[in-house]
């Protein structure tokens, strides 16, 4: 009696979808450090030494006192990412200030 198997993509554990972050992953990120404290008084943060992968490359990370200035809005939140790039260098990216600030 042969045995009949059917694959459903909807059934498996891990999709094609997945794949693109899963390999993103091994290309950026933080490997060690980099620890982000924050300081409300004057809106700024600092970096803590540490390695990150950016595209595959290993890169160190120098220890950065004051490395940004957040901008408040008195009425409205907004979101903001820390990003290091390729070589190292330490900045912000912010949204606009909205009610429900959007991703």
């Amino acid at each position: 009696m042969p045995i009949t198997v059917e694959y459903n993509d909807t059934t498996e554990a891990i999709h094609d979808t997945d794949l693109e972050a899963m390999a993103n992953s091994a290309l950026y990120g933080v490997v060690t450090g980099c620890a982000i404290t924050y300081d409300a008084a004057d809106l700024t943060f600092n970096v803590a030494v540490g390695t990150i992968v950016h595209n595959g490359n290993v890169v160190a990370v120098a220890a950065t006192t004051d490395a940004g200035t957040f901008v408040a809005d008195a009425t409205n939140p907004r979101w903001t990412a820390i990003r290091i790039n390729g070589s190292g260098t330490i900045s912000i990216l912010s949204g606009t200030p909205a009610a429900a600030p959007l991703k």
